[in-house]
């Protein structure tokens, strides 16, 4: 069952901050998921190609707020908060890919999406690969942006990982632990301080479990086993940048191991270029669509 809300509190903030109007923020709508749960979401358009765009940690739907504007016509474009983040539900535990993978199947199932292109962004854009192995039938087409590869291993966990993950908790040592590391995501002195201020009210919407959970779980999953990965045989467009924390030899990885899989490439831009260079981004997605 679908119905709109209004958001009210920390939601509204990140609204007024990014200079969305009031009737923007009240097309943010929940949708309750069969397996239970609710997702908030936002949508836009009415043509016959849906696309999903998904978030990256600790933000929520709102980061696509520059990207949406700027796509094709002729699209349905759908941008929903994980759990956990955004105005999405919060439990307590759950924070793994698998849940990820189930809500995206459920969010789709409860807007009646039968397949769409996925746009995912760091860890939207990782656990997407897993969807796409599990669900190869739904998925049109993938952009993934800014992303660790599925078929690699993790990262694993060490004393800095496992200290950041540990400092999670009150709200107020939440908020200074994105006010310290938010820059480190952007090329260094193009994060104005109004663009701060917007992201750590966005990151401020995040639980602490979906916060300590969710990383715990992207440093140590094992990675997909080879007759998954085989699955991804759609096509694919990785979006890299030439300042991101992601090394540029992931994206080269990620075209070597994809058969249908091309590479953009956003100049000057760090790890979130939907935010640091939409137009670009918006671009390389455009031309993914025009092509399939």
């Amino acid at each position: 069952m679908l119905r709109f809300q209004r958001l009210a509190g920390a939601v509204a903030l990140v609204f007024w901050i990014l200079g969305v109007s009031p009737a923007a923020a009240q097309n943010v709508q929940t949708v309750s998921l069969a397996g239970g749960g609710e997702i908030a979401y936002v949508k836009a358009g009415s043509g016959e190609q849906a696309v999903i765009l998904i978030h990256g940690y600790s933000l929520s739907h709102a980061i696509w707020q520059r990207v949406t504007p700027l796509l094709a016509d002729g699209l349905t474009v759908y941008a929903y908060d994980l759990r956990g983040f955004g105005a999405s539900d919060k439990p307590d535990s759950g924070y793994t890919y698998a849940g990820m993978v189930s809500d995206l199947a459920g969010f789709m199932d409860a807007l009646d999406i039968g397949s769409a292109v996925l746009v995912g962004h760091s860890l939207g854009g990782i656990f997407i690969q897993d969807f796409a192995a599990a669900y190869p039938d739904r998925v049109d087409g993938l952009v993934l942006a800014n992303v660790q590869a599925r078929d690699k291993p993790p990262l694993g966990m060490n004393d800095t990982f496992r200290k950041r993950i540990d400092a999670w908790g009150e709200a107020e040592t939440n908020r200074g632990i994105f006010e310290k590391v938010t820059p480190v995501y952007f090329k260094k002195g193009t994060l104005s301080d109004s663009d701060l201020e917007a992201l750590v009210a966005m990151n401020m919407q995040s639980a602490t479990p979906a916060l300590k959970q969710a990383f715990e779980h992207l440093l140590t999953a094992p990675a997909m086993p080879a007759e998954d990965w085989a699955r991804l045989t759609m096509p694919v467009r990785v979006i890299a940048s030439t300042h991101d924390i992601v090394p540029f030899s992931v994206s080269v990885g990620l075209l070597d191991s994809l058969p249908e899989s091309s590479l953009s490439v956003m100049e000057r831009s760090g790890h979130t270029p939907m935010w640091e260079t939409p137009e670009a981004f918006a671009s390389a997605v455009n031309d993914f669509l025009a092509g399939l």
